[in-house]
């Protein structure tokens, strides 16, 4: 098998015949540098909501408080560290990586309708194993496991839930965890990279009421 063949054939490790040493530490790497880039992501929007805060702490002092209670103050936090610093830095990270040659192929009306049911059912069985899981840890600790993207939801003026949650978080989001990862990943078998696509997406919301129903 030459470097040609392992970049451009999609389904050739789907059943990981021929799969060498130097195959395996290549797949390591691919894989680890994707993860990587996603966990520089989640790290440096954190790093940069933290900053922001601390920098209105200081410049604002008495006026800071009624900045941070304000719904668009969160989600314009959201916005900026997420989308304006974090995602181009996960790009820079993963764009040299070779991705799987895919050819195109169409869907009936009646198979997307179909796959639509499914997923909109294991979303829902996914709603109900996190909320039941939430509750269990709640008990355990014995205080509330809280869902601060329910509450900052039902919190929050209807035009700013459009503008981020339904457009442009979504938009970013696919082209992260659908666009980029399984390009990316793709090569070893598509079965391979929407299992760790779904995990990693779960995993990506940061919380437990999300993690079922978001993989």
């Amino acid at each position: 098998m030459n470097t040609s063949d392992f970049y451009t054939n999609q389904n050739y490790f789907s059943s990981w015949n021929g799969f060498s040493l130097d195959d395996e530490k290549r797949a390591r790497s691919r894989f680890s540098r994707f993860f990587l880039a996603v966990s520089v992501f989640l790290l440096l929007s954190n790093a940069t909501a933290l900053i922001a805060e601390l920098l209105i702490s200081v410049l604002m002092r008495d006026g800071a408080s009624a900045i941070f209670e304000s719904e668009w103050y969160v989600w314009a936090i959201n916005v900026f560290s997420m989308y304006i610093v974090a995602l181009p830095v996960l790009y820079l990270i993963v764009r040299k990586m070779r991705g799987a040659y895919r050819t195109k192929s169409s869907i009936s009306p009646k198979e997307l309708l179909m796959l639509f049911i499914i997923g909109e059912s294991l979303m829902l069985i996914g709603s109900i194993i996190g909320t039941f899981v939430s509750e269990f840890i709640g008990l355990m600790l014995g205080k509330e496991i809280i869902d601060p993207t329910a509450d900052l939801i039902f919190e929050s003026p209807i035009y700013l839930i459009i503008a981020v949650a339904v457009i442009i978080g979504p938009i970013v989001e696919e082209l992260i965890f659908r666009k980029l990862l399984m390009d990316k990943l793709g090569m070893y078998g598509d079965r391979l990279a929407i299992i760790v696509s779904a995990v990693a997406f779960g995993i990506f919301h940061g919380n437990l009421s999300q993690l079922f129903y978001a993989t």
